[in-house]
């Protein structure tokens, strides 16, 4: 383990209340509680052929043991093989763990039991007969909430090579622990840049994807020494075709990484075992700029395409805020408002069967504040039915003229008092009736002070009254709703 990085565990373990790191003590009461065993999935391999071994944990209820990436506190379990000439080791796969936060912190854990599975490869040359196959253990087993214990063993099995392969008894075991690894399918295609400078050794990473849930998250792996990916994610932004988290970076020398590696894990499924898929993206410099492709649009609406001729947004997007001084704790709300020329309009949350909704991108937001997607209040919109060269009706969702979509601004208790710049990155598709949509880009921005009282601003019964007008949240609209 890198110096600075042990000790930045051994500071954090210390100072957690009621937990102690105590000595290994084989057989005392302070002792390692876990287990270890070593299975191998074949009792008889063949020369040239690779076979699948198994490190097997099994703790005592209310401790355990930690992943690859251990997180902000913990240790990784270690393997160190001892195997005949011509037997060689692979990595270790591991299994998809649980993040879990203790005394504000957060760790990559197993718990109950796991399988650290490995491949072992055996080359032509090894002769038959048996052979030993050895492995020393070294892990960091926890209490919940209480005493951490450092343990090592040495495990060994036998394995005969042959002529011909048999299945060992703990095969069926070994195979169910392979699934649950992760996978490499469904592709997903992560995108990862840094959210301005460094700030000493600390830099804010954001990454997003496609999520393959409601429920995702991303668990970064720990490929070197010099840096760790905090696990605390900071949501920036979700819909349907994405979703934008924060996360931290802490350097503690070298380079900033290049390349992000990790998973996606699947919080919907099976809680015991969730899925998860393996992930990799260059990290960019800044953020992309956001792209979209060409889109076909029905003859009805004339000739027109989607395109990228410009004279100016039709739609003219500002932000207006409910308070000028808001109080740490706080949520204020912010008021996006389009003004949209005569003939034009751009699309609600579910733009209907074809164009897209607005998009916002909340990583400018200072440190400490932020939005939950789901809060963003959407005003009514109208439901327009159009027939097609078929005859068949094409539907979508317009907003038009004046439009004003409240967004929910939540003040962290830590965030430092002073003024702060409160920028939203937008992209929405503006459309003229029966001829051009146009993809449009922009920034919207206003000041905030924070402070101790909350004082309203003028633009404060604007924003009231439309809320009282009516727009309803995304988690409370029951139905699509049924314009003219």
């Amino acid at each position: 383990m890198h110096m600075r990085t042990a000790l930045s565990f051994l500071a954090a373990l210390l100072l957690l209340p009621s937990v102690a790191l105590r000595a290994a003590a084989p057989g005392g009461f302070f002792g390692p509680k876990t287990k270890t065993t070593l299975l191998i999935d074949h009792s008889t391999a063949k020369p040239g052929t690779t076979i699948t071994a198994g490190v097997k944990l099994s703790m005592a209820k209310k401790w355990h043991t930690y992943w690859r990436n251990p997180g902000q506190n913990g240790k990784a379990t270690g393997i160190k093989w001892t195997l005949p000439a011509g037997v060689s080791a692979g990595t270790i796969q591991w299994p998809v763990p649980h993040k879990t936060e203790s005394w504000e912190m957060f760790s990559f854990e197993f718990s109950e039991e796991v399988i650290l599975l490995v491949p072992l490869t055996i080359a032509d040359s090894v002769a038959p007969g048996t052979i030993s196959l050895k492995a020393d253990l070294d892990w960091l087993e926890c209490e919940t909430e209480g005493a951490c214990v450092p343990g090592s063993s040495s495990v060994e099995t036998k394995l005969v090579i042959g002529s011909e392969a048999k299945l060992s008894p703990q095969a069926d075991e070994m195979k169910k622990w392979a699934g649950y690894l992760p996978s490499s399918e469904p592709k997903i295609e992560l995108t990862a840049y840094w959210e301005g400078p460094a700030k000493d050794d600390e830099r804010n990473l954001v990454i997003a994807w496609k999520p393959t849930s409601k429920t995702n998250d991303f668990f970064s792996f720990r490929p070197s020494e010099d840096w760790v990916v905090e696990p605390p994610s900071t949501l920036i932004s979700q819909a349907d075709d994405k979703l934008v988290i924060r996360q931290k970076v802490t350097k503690y020398e070298g380079d900033w990484p290049k390349k992000i590696e990790g998973i996606i894990v699947d919080l919907e499924g099976n809680p015991k075992h969730p899925k998860a898929i393996n992930v990799a993206a260059a990290i960019r410099d800044s953020k992309p700029k956001p792209t979209m492709a060409a889109q076909s649009f029905p003859s009805t609406f004339g000739s027109g395409l989607f395109g990228t001729e410009n004279s100016g947004p039709k739609a003219v997007p500002s932000l207006s805020l409910h308070e000028t001084v808001a109080p740490p704790g706080s949520t204020i709300n912010a008021l996006v408002k389009f003004r949209i020329a005569s003939n034009w309009h751009i699309y609600w949350r579910n733009p209907g069967q074809f164009a897209g909704a607005p998009e916002f991108e909340f990583s400018k937001l200072p440190e400490g504040i932020t939005v939950d997607p789901s809060s963003i209040l959407w005003p009514i919109p109208d439901k327009k039915v159009k027939t097609d060269d078929t005859g068949g009706e094409i539907w979508n969702y317009e907003l038009d003229e004046l439009v004003g979509i409240i967004v929910p601004l939540q003040i962290g208790e830590n965030v430092a008092k002073g003024t702060h710049d409160i920028t939203i990155d937008l992209s929405w598709i503006e459309c003229e009736t029966a001829s051009l949509c146009i993809k449009q880009e922009g920034s919207v921005s206003a000041q905030l002070a924070v402070g101790d009282e909350a004082v309203p601003s003028a633009a404060a019964g604007e924003i009231d009254g439309y809320i009282t007008r009516g727009p309803k949240s995304i988690k409370g609209l029951d139905s699509e709703p049924t314009g003219s």
